[in-house]
């Protein structure tokens, strides 16, 4: 086996990146978590899964890791792990957020970097990095058309034929973007009884404030629907007609779909001049005082087709550069 993905923890916002990758390259994911087997089974009917734990772990690494964290932290979380191994990165989503953060400096020392598209290349070049890239395009939702049906017959047995709106707020990160908060209880109070919504809570939101999520759920009404233990999110976004979000990536994962999107902000900004609202051009920026105008018509925006191709443009040989490069080429 000469390369394989790795999710060695219990990071579940992982699985819908490395999964259908590995799938499309047709190499092993290597998983270290029980449940995160169980759901790579269930949601990825072509994955090649490699269960170890972390005890064993050492003896199943091949000489290349795909992974969603940088080579730095994973030396810090496998002491065992040589430092002759070789680490490819994977983004886990493109969003609006990191303008404060550091984290992209960390990406120093992978054999080469996954990225989607010229907006992520840019990125990168405005941190200086110099690792050499491949842009895989959207390959998540490459991978979600290969088996539609497949996932159609998920989504009809979890929830029946409906459409609805779809919330995807961010967690709490350091920069602040996520607004679920401040958000949800103005969504309940004005939703209309017609309309249904399906909320996915951030994994970090959930593992951080599990207790409280409960009890919001059980606060919640018949219209509004909490998604859990579901991690692809292209079937999911193939049922929505409109997106509601804030700085989460989802909102780009959305715009094939070519639907109404609306952006929770706690003041509104200029979009065409502020980096970290990029995405929101394509929709209307409100806040939790105006959270009814989610269902109010909304024209499609112009931007959808340019940001699109900004953000997920492949490399027309990517699949064959990945080999080319991991055979040394």
């Amino acid at each position: 086996m000469r390369f394989a993905g790795l999710i060695f923890n219990h990071s579940p916002h992982y699985i819908d990146h490395l999964a259908p990758l590995c799938s499309l390259l047709k190499c092993p994911l290597i998983i270290c978590e029980p449940d995160i087997v169980d759901s790579c089974k269930r949601f990825y009917p072509d994955l090649n899964i490699i269960y170890s734990d972390l005890f064993s772990l050492k003896e199943k690494l091949p000489e290349t890791i795909i992974c969603c964290e940088n080579k730095t932290l994973l030396m810090g979380s496998l002491p065992f792990l040589s430092p002759s191994t070789k680490t490819i990165w994977l983004p886990h989503g493109f969003s609006d957020k990191g303008a404060t953060r550091s984290y992209f400096e960390a990406l120093n020392q992978e054999l080469f970097l996954l990225i989607y598209g010229p907006k992520m290349a840019e990125v990168l070049a405005s941190k200086h990095i110099q690792i050499p890239t491949i842009k895989i395009g959207n390959y998540r939702y490459q991978y979600f058309q290969k088996h539609r049906q497949f996932y159609e017959k998920l989504l009809t047995e979890q929830f029946g034929n409906r459409r609805f709106l779809f919330y995807a707020p961010s967690w709490e990160d350091g920069e602040l973007s996520g607004m679920f908060w401040e958000t949800y209880p103005k969504l309940i109070q004005n939703v209309p009884n017609h309309r249904h919504i399906l909320i996915k809570v951030h994994p970090n939101t959930v593992m951080r404030f599990a207790p409280e999520l409960e009890y919001m759920k059980g606060k919640a009404p018949p219209s509004i629907v909490f998604v859990e233990d579901f991690p692809p999110i292209y079937p999911l976004l193939s049922r929505a007609n409109g997106y509601l979000g804030d700085r989460s990536s989802v909102g780009y994962d959305f715009l094939p779909f070519k639907q109404p999107l609306w952006f929770t902000v706690r003041s509104k900004t200029d979009p065409y001049t502020d980096p970290s609202a990029h995405l929101m051009r394509c929709g209307l920026q409100i806040t939790v005082n105006e959270i009814q105008k989610v269902f109010e018509p909304q024209e499609i925006s112009s931007q959808h087709d340019q940001l699109l191709e900004q953000v997920f443009q492949a490399d027309s040989d990517w699949y064959e550069r990945i080999f080319l490069k991991l055979l040394g080429g």
